[in-house]
């Protein structure tokens, strides 16, 4: 399971990525920058509160979250 953009809200039991190194972060990387670092199909889960709207290329970010999508 897939976090993204979990600032300081980490989720038990998902991979929580931020731009930002803070406390329970555990992968840094920023969202606008194409393509994500993990392989195709590797997550049966990806939640993203409240993060979509901060990014400046919706739909090609929605393209990568279906290719990671298992």
């Amino acid at each position: 399971m897939l976090n993204l953009g979990c600032g300081r809200f980490p989720k038990p039991g998902f991979l929580n990525v931020d731009w930002i190194d803070v406390p329970g972060v555990d992968r840094v990387h920023d969202l606008s920058k194409l393509p994500y670092p993990f392989e195709s199909g590797s997550f049966e889960r990806i939640e993203a509160d409240h993060v979509l709207e901060h990014l400046p290329e919706v739909f090609p970010v929605m393209r990568e979250l279906y290719r990671i999508l298992a």
